[in-house]
């Protein structure tokens, strides 16, 4: 009889372990490296680094998985070396702002003027000489971003920000600076 009970309390004590191994978890974080197999993310807080395989993980809300952008990758049990990814999805308003964004320059209509954004919320002017757009970051909103840099002009330079709204409009992808009629076209 005693034994019955020890075998039982074993049985019940693993199933509890084996319960806790495969619950879902989550992990949310910035993309630090990322392969066609495995993605590195660095936790929103603190240094906590994981990295996690993405074999047999569901990717259709990755949007190519940018190194800088934010992800959210979902596993079972505990987190390991390489922990199997179950699903990773990241924010789709980063993949969008990637690029170079463009509009004729108003006072020589032959030029161009914009800006580049790169991953990593790097960015650089093109063609504006008074206006150093040096970085970027997402706002927090869907379809919003903010940039960053230094307006230069009169002997003086000031700190500049911006928000910007992403949308899409008659087949093209255009950036409309929050509060004004500026409007940026994503080239191709």
């Amino acid at each position: 009889m005693l034994m019955k009970k020890f075998i039982a309390m074993c049985a019940a004590a693993f199933m509890v372990y084996a319960c806790q191994n495969d619950r879902l978890n989550s992990f949310n974080g910035v993309i630090v490296d990322a392969t066609s197999n495995t993605v590195t993310v660095k936790a929103l807080t603190g240094d906590e680094t994981h990295t996690f395989s993405l074999e047999n993980a569901d990717k259709k809300d990755a949007n190519g998985l940018l190194i800088g952008n934010l992800i959210i990758v979902d596993y079972r049990g505990n987190l390991t070396e390489t922990t199997p990814a179950t699903r990773v999805a990241t924010d789709a308003t980063y993949a969008k702002a990637i690029g170079t964004w463009t509009m004729p320059d108003p006072i020589d209509t032959t030029k161009q003027m914009g800006f580049e954004l790169m991953i990593e919320g790097k960015a650089q002017s093109i063609n504006m000489a008074t206006l150093v757009i040096d970085k970027w970051e997402l706002q927090g909103e869907q379809n919003k971003i903010v940039l960053q840099g230094e307006s230069i002009g009169n002997g003086q330079t000031i700190e500049y920000g911006q928000t910007a709204t992403i949308i899409e409009k008659d087949g093209k992808t255009m950036m409309l600076f929050d509060g004004t009629e500026v409007v940026y076209e994503k080239q191709k």
